[in-house]
């Protein structure tokens, strides 16, 4: 890898960005994806392939100058934006198949052509969620928010009408709709989290030996297990979303049954 626009993606950031946003960003990742937050293998592997890309990203930007124009997009022109299409429109089959790697490198292209691709971001953001590349996903989905905050702040004002017009009825919420909340709920720090496989709902695990089950389009708590005696650790959703498995320092795995909110074994 030298990208250097590669190393600003891992760590969440625009290229340009200052020596303390890359110092501060790397320190936030290193909090929650370190391998020894992962005491399941596979998770702790996981990790650890992540932490390395994470700190090869700091080696490199840690005393990187950005040039005077890195901190400004280019302008996306009708051919750019033509590939700028193609590559999402593929990156979005590879993950309709299932084929989440793929499409992570297809969304990844998409935004190296167009840096405001919101839509790039999200869906990029829940194919990292989906291998388990959870602090990857938090970026991508605060960087959506960043960008929709930005768009709405740059949006012309319409202009008053010049009589008194009928209001519309506003249409019904839509449940595909997509709403960014603060969570609130553990009393301690959260040390993972999970998205179901229909992206409707985040399990969070904590220090406070609880698990918190979320609606995620309403960010409405659902209910929370108490079952653990020690930190949670990590927290994972069966394939069809029926079962979450936890572990924790008291060095058990746990099995819960969504439907029924019991504790299985």
């Amino acid at each position: 890898m030298n990208n250097i626009i590669e190393y600003y993606e891992i760590l969440g950031l625009q290229p340009g960005a200052s020596q303390a946003d890359v110092k501060q960003a790397y320190r936030d990742l290193a909090k929650t994806c370190h391998p020894d937050y992962f005491p399941d293998p596979q998770l702790k592997q996981q990790a650890e392939e992540e932490f390395k890309k994470i700190n090869e990203a700091y080696k490199h930007l840690k005393f990187h100058q950005p040039s005077p124009n890195q901190t400004s997009h280019p302008e996306v022109n009708s051919a750019n934006s033509a590939n700028v299409e193609s590559c999402y429109n593929q990156a979005m089959k590879n993950a309709e198949r299932g084929r989440y790697t793929e499409a992570i490198e297809g969304f990844t292209l998409a935004i190296r052509l167009n840096p405001d691709y919101i839509n790039a971001y999200k869906f990029r953001g829940l194919a990292c969620s989906k291998l388990g590349y959870e602090n990857r996903a938090y970026s991508d989905f605060k960087k959506v928010t960043e960008l929709e905050l930005l768009q709405r702040k740059t949006e012309p004002s319409p202009a008053p009408p010049s009589q008194p017009q009928p209001q519309p009825t506003p249409p019904a919420p839509s449940t595909a709709a997509w709403r960014y909340y603060t969570l609130i709920g553990h009393v301690s720090g959260v040390s993972c989290i999970a998205i179901s496989p229909d992206g409707q709902h985040i399990a969070s695990g904590s220090s406070d030996k609880t698990i918190k089950i979320w609606h995620l389009s309403t960010g409405k708590l659902l209910h929370t297990f108490t079952g653990d005696s020690e930190w949670v650790r990590s927290v994972a959703f069966s394939p069809n979303g029926k079962i979450l498995v936890s572990s924790s320092d008291a060095k058990t795995i746990k099995i819960w049954q969504l439907a029924t909110d019991q504790l299985l074994c």
